[in-house]
């Protein structure tokens, strides 16, 4: 059976962490003001993670499991300066979960952002896990993290999308229970399904964290079979290497 293109694997991203760029359209101030005035902090700010950081912050072969490697040839996409699209909804609201602009007009533009790419065995149905790393302030990620990705519009957990590699696509769009880490985490699974009968499904898991001001996503794309094993294993990994770093970062900053 023929399989989607390579390609498709940072597009996940689109739907992941990075949507979330592109689903919150307006700021979360406006949900404050009926509550209690904040008591302003007389701590400085935390500066968004550098570009240095935010690499340090990305997964390493080594920790992956056996049988996993780096992709480098599809890491090297870096999912903070461009567009993905997964593929074209036929409903309008539905599009935004096969979209991902970073640094749209209507949404904070990251500091920073990388992404890691990895795959299990060089076959076309391997499983892939894509990993990224998006740098904003506190306040910035705190805010889009407001912004659930399961919480699916109405008439989208099912609809017909079509892709220039897939074809005609049934997309399934359900909620994915995610291990609670960090700040606040949450999960989504989008399953694309061809119409055309030699075309293999793709099965997007994405998982999303936000550390201090760095939103970290986890994403696995599977044709034939997924590895939860190592999806798990890699957004438990990818928090704790996040919240090492973002605390080295601040821990530098105050000694400033």
């Amino acid at each position: 059976m023929r399989t989607a293109l390579r390609r498709t694997a940072p597009a996940v991203l689109a739907i992941g962490a990075l949507a979330l760029t592109a689903a919150c359209g307006g700021s979360a101030d406006a949900d404050d003001k009926d509550g209690a005035k904040a008591t302003p902090s007389t701590a400085p700010a935390a500066k968004p993670l550098t570009q240095a950081q935010v690499e340090k912050a990305l997964l390493a072969t080594q920790d992956m499991p056996a049988g996993w490697s780096f992709d480098e040839e599809t890491s090297s996409d870096n999912a903070g300066t461009g567009e993905f699209q997964a593929a074209v909804a036929d409903k309008k609201q539905c599009q935004p979960l096969l979209d991902g602009i970073v640094g749209s007009d209507e949404t904070p533009k990251p500091a920073e952002s990388d992404v890691a790419v990895f795959v299990k065995g060089g076959a076309d149905t391997a499983p892939a896990i894509v990993h990224g790393v998006t740098a904003f302030t506190e306040k910035q990620a705190a805010d889009l993290m407001k912004t659930d990705i399961s919480e699916v519009p109405a008439g989208c957990h099912t609809f017909n999308a079509s892709d220039e590699s897939l074809g005609d696509v049934k997309v399934t769009v359900s909620e994915l229970a995610v291990p609670e880490l960090a700040d606040g985490s949450m999960g989504v699974r989008v399953l694309l399904d061809p119409a055309e009968a030699d075309v293999y499904s793709v099965q997007y898991d994405m998982a999303v964290a936000r550390v201090g001001g760095a939103i970290v996503n986890v994403a696995e794309i599977s044709y034939t079979k997924d590895d939860q094993a190592a999806f798990e294993q890699a957004i438990k990994t990818a928090v704790a290497k996040a919240e090492k770093v973002t605390k080295a970062a601040a821990k530098a900053g105050s000694a400033a």
